[in-house]
């Protein structure tokens, strides 16, 4: 059985606006895409919870960073 780390995973959580959401997705230069987790449950049935990626920079103290960009690293499980 794997261990995932969703307390890890929901403080990488960030909220935006949805006007600024909806001008990333008109404007969307690979900065901005939508993928799914899948994973078994204990019931022996998969879950699929779909998320958006942005691949902006974040600061603590200023938020976002949209005018820079980030290097994604994804682990593969």
């Amino acid at each position: 059985m794997s261990v995932y780390d969703f307390i890890g995973a929901e403080r990488l959580k960030v909220q935006i606006r949805k006007n600024k959401f909806a001008r990333l997705i008109r404007d969307n230069e690979e900065k901005l895409y939508k993928t799914s987790f899948v994973f078994e449950t204990n019931k022996s049935k998969l879950l699929e919870i779909s998320y958006w990626m942005l691949t902006k920079k974040y600061d603590s103290e200023i938020g976002l960073i949209y005018d820079e960009q980030e290097v994604c690293q994804s682990e593969l499980i």
